[in-house]
């Protein structure tokens, strides 16, 4: 049995739908009732409601697990968190823990996001069990969560990215190799790379959505200073503030710039490009619903 944590987020409820697409049965972990009926409809979900802080009832959720995928929001505590749910897997006697990390992640990185992906991967690796790391590069779904409210505000989203080019990844197409991973067998000890099959810069993505979408969309191309303010003017806690500047300037350096293919190689599929992708969610990115 697998178990999807976090299965309520865009990542894991991405993997949920591509497992039951694959006709895999999955236990899907969610914090809220609401979410736990939305995914009960999927047929083969059994999703079930709890926290990573609560280790008794991780307990509960971990028994018959062979196989446990390991994501949760970004926050200051998310290397304990991961850190006690490893130690619950492997209490509970779950073979293999796939963690979904970060492009870039390590210890010494410079930036405290990759830093805290790149504890959680050490601990995950000494740990004894069968691991594999899932590293994706930073989301298109981005767009219509992120900055959406910036662009439905002003016409406009902002980044310290300058013309730095990133090869952003669709989340389906993460899920597509998660699901491949989590069900196939020849991953462990292995950390995957995974990225969108070309790399843009953020004038180029604005390009894209002003003609897809039908209106214009700039990118506002701010220092570190200004985008730090504008985070926090926009109700960013001071630590996430600190966080995107410091992982925005690792971007700058040009290594999320490269194309991995992974999704290809692993996953099976063809990547989805950016144009692909407002193309699929116009609806989500649109600041005023399509009409029918």
């Amino acid at each position: 049995m697998i178990l999807v944590t976090g299965a309520a987020g865009a990542t894991g409820r991405a993997i949920v739908r591509s497992l039951v697409a694959r006709g895999i049965k999955a236990r899907a972990l969610v914090h809220k009732e609401s979410d736990r009926s939305r995914l009960a409809a999927y047929e083969g979900i059994e999703a079930v409601v709890g926290s990573l802080e609560d280790d008794r009832g991780l307990q509960r959720i971990l028994k018959g697990i062979d196989v446990a995928y390991l994501v949760s929001s970004v926050a200051p505590d998310m290397v304990d968190l991961h850190c006690r749910f490893i130690d619950s897997a492997k209490s509970a006697g779950v073979k293999r823990i796939v963690r979904h990390s970060a492009l870039g992640a390590a210890v010494e990185s410079g930036s405290r996001l990759l830093s805290w992906h790149g504890e959680a991967e050490r601990y995950l690796e000494s740990s004894g069990m069968a691991w594999t790391h899932v590293r994706p590069n930073f989301f298109m779904q981005n767009f219509s969560t992120y900055f959406k409210g910036s662009i439905c505000a002003g016409g406009s989203f902002a980044t310290s990215l300058g013309q730095t080019r990133v090869s952003m990844v669709d989340v389906r197409d993460i899920a597509a190799v998660a699901a491949e991973i989590l069900t196939g067998e020849g991953h462990a000890g292995i950390g995957y790379a995974i990225t969108g099959p070309e790399a843009l810069t953020m004038g180029e993505a604005a390009t894209i959505l002003s003609s897809d979408l039908g209106y214009p969309v700039r990118h506002r191309a701010l220092g570190d200073i200004e985008l730090r303010d504008e985070l926090l003017d926009g109700g960013a806690p001071d630590w996430m503030a600190d966080a995107f500047t410091e992982l925005y300037g690792i971007f700058r350096e040009g290594r999320h710039a490269r194309i991995f293919d992974t999704v290809e190689v692993v996953g099976g599929k063809l990547a989805y490009d950016f144009n692909r992708y407002v193309r699929d969610h116009r609806q989500a990115l649109v600041c005023e619903p399509i009409a029918a």
